[in-house]
């Protein structure tokens, strides 16, 4: 008979960007949400748990402070393509950027810069699988479930800088993109693709029209 899965264990917690939901399995974190209208909406079967996950809300909050918290067990539910997505995005450092089209390229899907941010839309670990990273080839931030206000605050937080085109937020300065330079390459080797960007074939960061997902949940 095969052993009961874990209990499913939620707390809610406030941070700098609001209130947080936090859900647990057998010590993996399964989800972290934002609530964005300040009320946490808590799944059937979650048992809150507060006192248990208090260590692992003081290792996120480090991590959002930019603090050192040790490698955080995520355990995202998805498909195999959403979660070789969501394990590229956790390589992109704090403090820069990289494009759908470009993340679609790093892990071998050059027209696949739609189907990574439908991806990011789908990502249940906010923050600390990093989709606030990823932004559209023209320098504009592309759609984040929160609100671009949150992505832009956020990134300015991790040393991005952010500017204003009209009313779209964007990114300012193009030493933020990972893919901007050679010397930027170590990143993009780093998730085993021997020419990350295209160069080769599809020419330097070309803007890829497809990569703007529809009403995405979390970008």
């Amino acid at each position: 008979m095969p052993s009961p899965s874990p209990l499913l264990q939620d707390t809610s917690f406030q941070c700098r960007y609001g209130l947080l939901i936090l859900t647990v399995q057998g010590g993996n974190i399964k989800s972290l949400d934002c609530a964005t209208d300040g009320n946490p909406r808590r799944s059937p079967g979650v048992s809150p748990d507060p006192e248990a996950l208090s260590p692992l809300v003081d290792r996120i909050l480090s991590y959002l402070d930019g603090k050192p918290s040790g490698d955080l067990p995520l355990a995202p539910e998805g498909t195999p393509f959403q979660k070789k997505v969501w394990e590229a995005l956790r390589r992109i450092p704090r403090g820069q950027v990289a494009s759908y089209a470009e993340v679609a390229r790093a892990i071998g899907l050059p027209s696949g810069a739609r189907a990574v941010a439908q991806a990011c839309g789908a990502n249940p670990i906010i923050f600390l699988i990093p989709c606030h990273r990823v932004v559209a080839s023209d320098g504009t931030l592309g759609g984040y479930g929160p609100g671009l206000r949150l992505k832009a605050t956020v990134l300015g937080d991790e040393g991005v800088h952010i500017g204003k085109r009209g009313t779209l937020w964007t990114i300012e300065a193009t030493h933020n993109s990972v893919r901007a330079e050679s010397k930027d390459d170590s990143l993009a080797r780093g998730w085993g693709v021997s020419d990350p960007w295209g160069r080769r074939e599809n020419g330097a960061s070309r803007p890829d029209s497809r990569e703007t997902p529809h009403a995405p949940r979390r970008v």
